[in-house]
């Protein structure tokens, strides 16, 4: 069973590239434009330049663009690590206070002095 791909007419896509070595991407950089859709055959316009190319639905992927964010230069201590962090503040937040980033954190083990070492005394 095949499932159709989620790209209509107008959506921005990346188009499928062929790999030249181990750093290039798999998808070209500049977003293009669909223009037409029949089945699984879709055609895309580049935006910049009159390029104009047919390419099978599986060779391209629906473009995201990515969402503006502020870093602000003032830095808020972490409670949990003391560190100074920059605070991130979501584009279009009409509120007069700060919101914190709501960005999940990396899982940090809990660092215990090992069994062997309880009889050492430092200063």
């Amino acid at each position: 069973m095949r499932l159709d791909s989620d790209v209509v007419v107008g959506d921005h896509v990346l188009v499928k590239q062929q790999k030249e070595n181990k750093l290039s991407t798999h998808y070209r950089l500049e977003p293009m434009k669909v223009i037409q859709k029949s089945g699984n055959q879709v055609v895309i316009q580049s935006d910049g330049r009159s390029v104009v190319m047919s390419r099978n639905s599986g060779h391209i992927r629906k473009f995201i663009p990515p969402s503006p964010t502020v870093v602000r230069d003032d830095a808020i201590p972490d409670p949990e690590s003391g560190r100074k962090t920059p605070e991130v503040i979501e584009s279009g937040v009409t509120s007069t206070h700060v919101k914190h980033s709501t960005i999940p954190c990396r899982p940090v083990r809990t660092r215990i002095l090992p069994v062997w070492s309880k009889d050492y005394v430092s200063k």
